[in-house]
């Protein structure tokens, strides 16, 4: 057996293709959290004047919001299929929780900047 094996368990299972998905997801939500509550501060010329001038970013921040947390729940759900014992599920589900923040806040600095 090939010492470099282990690689094909990657494109054997989908598991590349799926942690792919999470990470694309993860991206999507983010760069629409970004749009909402950028439009939120910065209202576009042909919408400014109304009286709804300070909410025009809150139905994107929602919808951007329900995505990450079904996207979330749907990576929890991967996760929690895996059959590891409980110590690899719950380091596995932290790890998804830190780089998915770390994601959101990368993308919503970038707004920013």
């Amino acid at each position: 057996m090939h010492k470099f094996a282990w690689y094909r368990m990657f494109f054997d299972t989908n598991l590349l293709e799926r942690l792919w998905a999470q990470v694309r997801n993860v991206f999507y939500c983010s760069l629409i959290l970004a749009v909402g509550s950028y439009t939120h501060v910065h209202p576009p010329d042909f919408l400014r004047g109304t009286p709804l001038d300070p909410y025009w970013g809150y139905p994107l921040i929602a919808i951007a919001l329900f995505l990450f947390l079904l996207n979330l729940v749907d990576g929890l759900n991967q996760v929690l299929k895996i059959n590891y014992n409980a110590f690899v599920k719950t380091f596995l589900i932290l790890i998804h929780g830190v780089l998915t923040s770390w994601l959101v806040m990368v993308m919503w600095f970038f707004r920013i900047r």
